[in-house]
């Protein structure tokens, strides 16, 4: 699978089984305190009934009321919860991080990080879009990825992520026609990496599985940035992330 021409790829067995267990226990836990209405937690996430009345044409026939306490995104994660550096600082992130961005892993930073959910029965689509329009945190270069690190296994059937090979490559216009979109199927632990400029969406997960996905941005120390979130760790490498995580 060729990165550069296509705009996305596949890592597969990224984490181990051991880490991808951490992953998941972090990931519930964080989970449960948002539904308990912890105000960190809570303020800055975005809830099921929070997105489906912003979009509600995303989520049909779901009750935007019923789902206040159930949580879409869950941002900044490293500050919720430090124990997820113990993941970011696993050297085979970073090395294939530098990679497919074409720098020495010394110049690769994280930008960002969340927990974005599509659960069961109830998750909503999300629209076709590019990460480097986004106005969170993103270059003027665009010389940055997103690595999605599914915890159950994402596919078309739970809302999976869809890629429009090549779109990264045509930036001067938005294809009419999608019907030629991939949604590869990520088994968990494994990571879909995409470009920022790749177009990507997915449908309603109305299937009996959850959908959690951790999401990790990495950018270039170098690049000059157009939106910069105070994040835990935002420009930070791989020395910096070891260092925090020792310290826990």
């Amino acid at each position: 699978m060729n990165f550069a021409e296509q705009g996305f790829t596949l890592l597969r067995d990224l984490l181990s089984h051991d880490e991808l267990d951490l992953a998941r226990t972090l990931a519930d836990a964080t989970i449960s305190r948002y539904r308990s209405r912890e105000t960190s937690v809570v303020s800055g996430s975005v809830s099921i009934a929070d997105v489906t009345r912003q979009h509600p044409a995303r989520n049909p026939d779901i009750r935007a009321e019923a789902f206040g306490n159930e949580p879409f995104i869950i941002g900044d994660i490293l500050s919720l919860e430090p124990c997820f550096s113990l993941l970011l600082r696993k050297p085979e992130i970073w090395t294939n991080a530098a990679d497919l961005l074409g720098y020495p892993m010394g110049e690769v930073v994280l930008h960002m990080s969340n927990i974005t959910r599509k659960p069961a029965g109830i998750g909503p689509a999300i629209g076709w879009h590019r990460d480097c329009t986004n106005t969170y945190f993103a270059s003027d270069d665009e010389r940055t990825i997103r690595m999605l690190l599914p915890l159950q296994e994402m596919s078309s059937r739970n809302g999976g992520t869809a890629v429009l090979s090549g779109s990264h490559l045509h930036m001067e216009s938005t294809p009419q026609d999608l019907s030629a979109a991939i949604c590869p199927v990520v088994s968990p632990g494994s990571a879909l990496v995409i470009d920022s400029k790749v177009l990507h969406g997915g449908t309603p997960n109305r299937s009996e599985l959850d959908r959690d996905v951790i999401i990790l941005q990495f950018g270039v120390r170098s690049s000059p940035l157009r939106h910069r979130a105070e994040e835990c760790l935002s420009l930070c490498g791989l020395d910096e992330v070891v260092r925090f995580a020792g310290s826990l």
